[in-house]
C-alpha cells in the first residue's frame, strides 16, 4: 500500500485552515496510510510576495523556499501532496513542490485560492467555486469549498417538526462588508423559533469576533424571557465556549449570521440545511455575495429576516446532498488525469 505525506501550509487564518483540512479528508480514502505535517508560514513582505508571484512563472526560485518555511525533512514516502488555501500560500506552495522534485520526490500540489497572477500550470489541482472556470484545465469546480466537515456528517432520523428538534444558531460579528444585526433582533428571532417549535432545543453560540456588549445584551434578554430562558447559550467572550462541530452534526437545521462564508460552507458540507439571517443585498463584498448567490441557486441555502415566522416553508426549499463523496471523486479524477 502506498504511503503518502500531506504537507499543509498554514497562514494562521481559520477560514483557510478549514479548507485545507477539508482537502486532507478528501484525500484520506484514497491514501489510508498517510502522514500529515503542518508547515507554518514565516512573515514575508507584501512586495516580496508580489514580485515572486510574477517571477516564479519564469524562474525556478526554489531557493527562496526558506524565506517562507523551514525546510522539511522527508521520511520514506511514495507520494507527497502539498495543500494550502489563501493568497499568501501561493508562492510557497509552488516552491515546495519544486523543492520536492529537485530532491527526486514525487509531489503534487493543491491550492484553494484565486491565483493572483500565478499561472495555473504551477498547480496540479486548483479548487474553485467560480462556475466560469469549471471547464478550465487543472481546475476542480464545486459550489462549496472543501472544509473540515468533509465526511463528518451523522445521519439523523429526526424530523424538523418533532419534539427532538435541535436548532443551532451561529452568530459572528459585524465586518466592514456586512452588518449582522443587533442583540434585540436576534432575541426576537429566537422567540419566533420557539413559537413555531415550542418543544425544540435551541442552541446558540457566538464567536471570538462577537463583541462583549452584544453578548451581554443578548444573554440578558434570553434568560429573562420564559419562552427562551431554558435553552442553551454559549457566549464566547463571556468565557462560555464550545466546539461547534458536534453541535452542527447533532442539529436538525442551522441559522447563521451573514458575515461568514466558512461557517455556511461547513454547515452545508455536514449535510444540514442552513438559513442565513440577513439580506444578500446588504453584503458589500462581491466575492461573498457571488458565493452565497451560487449556493442559493443550487438550493443549498436561503435567507430569512428577523421577522421570519414560517421557517418550515424556507427549509422545504432546500436540498441535502453528499458533497464529500462528490468532491472526493472529483479530486481523485483530477489528480489521476494530470501527469507530470
Amino acid at each position: 500500500m502506498k504511503k503518502a505525506l500531506f504537507f499543509v501550509l498554514t497562514d494562521g487564518k481559520p477560514g483557510h485552515q478549514t479548507q485545507s483540512e477539508g482537502v486532507m479528508k478528501l484525500l484520506t480514502p484514497h491514501f489510508p496510510k498517510h502522514q500529515i505535517r503542518y508547515l507554518n508560514l514565516k512573515k514575508v513582505s507584501k512586495n516580496t510576495n508580489l514580485a515572486l508571484r510574477f517571477l516564479l512563472n519564469y524562474f525556478d526560485l526554489s531557493s527562496f523556499l526558506e524565506h517562507y518555511i523551514s525546510l522539511p525533512d522527508f521520511d520514506y514516502v511514495d507520494d507527497v501532496y502539498i495543500i494550502s488555501a489563501g493568497g499568501d500560500t501561493l508562492v510557497p506552495n509552488v516552491l515546495l513542490k519544486r523543492y520536492c522534485l529537485r530532491n527526486h520526490i514525487k509531489a503534487k500540489n493543491i491550492i484553494l485560492s484565486s491565483l493572483r497572477g500565478v499561472q495555473p500550470v504551477n498547480f496540479d489541482v486548483i479548487f474553485t467555486v467560480n462556475s466560469e472556470l469549471k471547464d478550465n484545465f487543472r481546475y476542480v469546480y464545486y459550489p462549496i469549498s472543501p472544509n473540515k466537515m468533509v465526511f463528518s456528517n451523522l445521519k439523523s432520523n429526526d424530523q424538523e417538526d418533532c419534539k427532538n428538534t435541535k436548532i443551532l444558531i451561529l452568530i459572528g460579528a459585524d465586518t466592514k462588508d456586512v452588518k449582522i444585526g443587533d442583540a434585540k433582533s436576534w432575541f426576537k428571532l429566537v422567540k419566533n423559533i420557539k413559537t413555531q417549535y415550542p418543544y425544540s432545543e435551541v442552541i446558540l453560540t457566538t464567536s471570538r469576533r462577537t463583541s462583549v456588549q452584544f453578548e451581554k445584551e443578548l444573554m440578558d434578554l434570553l434568560i429573562s424571557c420564559p419562552l427562551t430562558m431554558n435553552d442553551k447559550y454559549y457566549m464566547y467572550n463571556l468565557g462560555n465556549q464550545i466546539q461547534i462541530v458536534n453541535l452542527i452534526l447533532s442539529s436538525n437545521f442551522v441559522l447563521v449570521s451573514q458575515d461568514s462564508g466558512s461557517m455556511v460552507s461547513e454547515v452545508i458540507m455536514a449535510e444540514k440545511k442552513v438559513l442565513i439571517v440577513g439580506n444578500i443585498t446588504d453584503i458589500k463584498n462581491k466575492v461573498m455575495k457571488d458565493y452565497f448567490n451560487s449556493l442559493f441557486n443550487h438550493h443549498l441555502l436561503t435567507f430569512i429576516g428577523f421577522d421570519e415566522i414560517n421557517f418550515q416553508i424556507k427549509l422545504d426549499q432546500l436540498t441535502i446532498e453528499n458533497h464529500s463523496l462528490v468532491l472526493s471523486d472529483k479530486l481523485k479524477e483530477a489528480l489521476s488525469n494530470h501527469k507530470d
